[in-house]
Parts: C-alpha cells; sequence; structure tokens
C-alpha cells in the first residue's frame, strides 16, 4: 500500500486516480469474485453457528452507525442530510482491499471463506440504509421509493453479491470444480490481496486532505476504536464465539473507512472532503491500531 502510494505521486502513473479505478476494478470484478468462488464454491455450505457470526457482527456494527446517526452526527453539527453520510462513513470498512490480506497471512483460506461471509453483507446493507435514510431527510416518499428501489437494482450487479449466488449454488449441487477450473480461478484469485493494497495506496495518493476538522476525527474515534471494542466484547463474552471467529470479526471491525464512503458522498452531494480526510487519515493509523490489535489478538 505505501509502495502504491509512493509511486502514485511520481510520473509513473500520470492518470492518478485512473490507474487506480483500473486495478481497483480488476480486484472488484475479477481477483475477489475469482477468490470468493474459489473458496466458496468447493467447501460446504456455511453452518448456523457461522451465520450467527455474522448476525453478531452486523449487530454491532448498526449499534455503531444508529449512534453515529441518531447521537454523534447532531452534536457535532451535521445536518439531517449529511448524517447517512457520517454514519456510512464510520461503519464501512476497507475489508475487501486490506482485511483481505491480512486474513490470508494469518488464517490462510478458511479465514478468508469466513471473512468473505462478512462482505457479502456490507456494501449491500450498508449503502440501502443509508441512501434510505438521506433521501427520508431531503425528499418525499415517492421519490425515496423510487431511489431506494433503483440502488437495490444496482446492487444485485454487485460482483460480490452475484458471486455469492453462484457460489451456494454450486456448492449445494455438489458438482465439485474440476482441477483445471480451479488452477484457472486461482491465478486471479491470489492476486486479491497485493493487488488490492497496491491500489488503495494509488487511491490515497490523490486524495485531497483539505476539509480536516471535527466530522472525520469523530468517523475515525467510531470507526477504529469503538467499533472494534464493541465486536470484541460481542464475540468473546456474549456469544462466546471460538478464538478465530473472535479474531476474524474483530479484525474485519478494525479496517479504516473504505474509498466507497468517498464515492457515496459524492453521490449525496455531502462531506466530501471530511469523508476523503478520514479515509486517508484513518488508514494511515490503522496502521498502528491494527499492529495493538493483532498483538492482542493473534
Amino acid at each position: 500500500m505505501f509502495l502504491g502510494y509512493l509511486l502514485g505521486k511520481t510520473k509513473l502513473f500520470p492518470e492518478g486516480a485512473g490507474a487506480a479505478k483500473s486495478l481497483s476494478t480488476f480486484v472488484w470484478y475479477v481477483a475477489i469474485p475469482a477468490l470468493f468462488f474459489k473458496l466458496m464454491a468447493s467447501n460446504s455450505l456455511p453452518n448456523i453457528t457461522e451465520l450467527s457470526w455474522v448476525v453478531t457482527y452486523y449487530i454491532c456494527l448498526y449499534i455503531v452507525y444508529f449512534s453515529a446517526y441518531l447521537i454523534i452526527a447532531p452534536l457535532i453539527g451535521i445536518p439531517t442530510t449529511g448524517r447517512g453520510v457520517f454514519a456510512f462513513t464510520t461503519c464501512f470498512g476497507n475489508i475487501g482491499f486490506i482485511g483481505i490480506s491480512i486474513v490470508q497471512q494469518l488464517f490462510g483460506d478458511e479465514g478468508i471463506r469466513q471473512i468473505l461471509l462478512i462482505i457479502s453483507f456490507h456494501m449491500v446493507s450498508l449503502m440501502l440504509v443509508s441512501v434510505l435514510l438521506t433521501e427520508i431527510s431531503k425528499t418525499s416518499r415517492k421519490r425515496i421509493f423510487t431511489i431506494v428501489g433503483s440502488t437495490g437494482l444496482a446492487l444485485t450487479k454487485n460482483p460480490i453479491i452475484v458471486t455469492l449466488f453462484i457460489s451456494v449454488a454450486w456448492s449445494a449441487s455438489g458438482l465439485g470444480i474440476p482441477q483445471w477450473v480451479m488452477r484457472l480461478i486461482e491465478l486471479p484469485a491470489a492476486s486479491a490481496a497485493p493487488v488490492g493494497l497496491f491500489a488503495v495506496g494509488l487511491s490515497l495518493s490523490r486524495v485531497p486532505v483539505k476539509g480536516i476538522r471535527l466530522q472525520a476525527f469523530s468517523a475515525l474515534a467510531m470507526k477504529l476504536i469503538l467499533l472494534p471494542i464493541l465486536v470484541y466484547v460481542s464475540f468473546r463474552w456474549i456469544i462466546q464465539a471460538d478464538s478465530m471467529a473472535i479474531n476474524l470479526a474483530t479484525i474485519a471491525a478494525c479496517m479504516p473507512t473504505g474509498m466507497a464512503a468517498y464515492t457515496f458522498a459524492q453521490q449525496m452531494d455531502y462531506g466530501e472532503k471530511a469523508t476523503a480526510a478520514t479515509i486517508l487519515i484513518g488508514t494511515l493509523l490503522s496502521m498502528f491500531t491494527l499492529t495493538i490489535a493483532l498483538s492482542f489478538l493473534v
């Protein structure tokens, strides 16, 4: 990631954000779906215990989300129309690009398979809820249903969602994956972590940091401190999950805010600068927060 950030400042990648977008598109539409299919389609379906972990994670996530939306946002002066963007920023972590690389090194394919279950619902749920709340605050009910409907339709084209359904159906069929197909899939799957990290660094090299203010630091406190603590406590003492589940869920919660939050802020026309600052500073800070978290977890 640091290499991508440094090279993004040079003339080697003159397109800057354009080059980063191309790499990110490859990772999101090719590498991660290949990794997802490799791990999900060739294994048994998620069991009840694994699904309970996913539910617990999202309960924690939405506790933080609505705390940000209903309590913190009004306290720091964010208008109603911008609270959905702020809450999205406090909860949307860069699991796909940063989290996968860490989990792959620490827990191998089984760890990635489990954390991909969390990724499957990450963008879908947060985008739908945030769009709904934002549009409620500024438009008519008829317009709300139109926008939420179009957002939901767009999310059905999300490569992770499509791959999830294909992988689950393939796994349920019991057909297995031919060896030559597996070898073909493994090539892009292996590139998900390194190319994803490089793309993040390249993207951050062109992120404007102007507009750093209370909104950015409030979002960082909730994303990098509150959410990981809440997830860890819930998994360890409330549902008493096994050590691997505790580690994976907490690592997922520790991820800094992802670039999708900046795109969402642009679409909603609120807080682009503060969101960009949150992403850049949060990614840099996560080197320390993740190091601290991993020293306790692993």
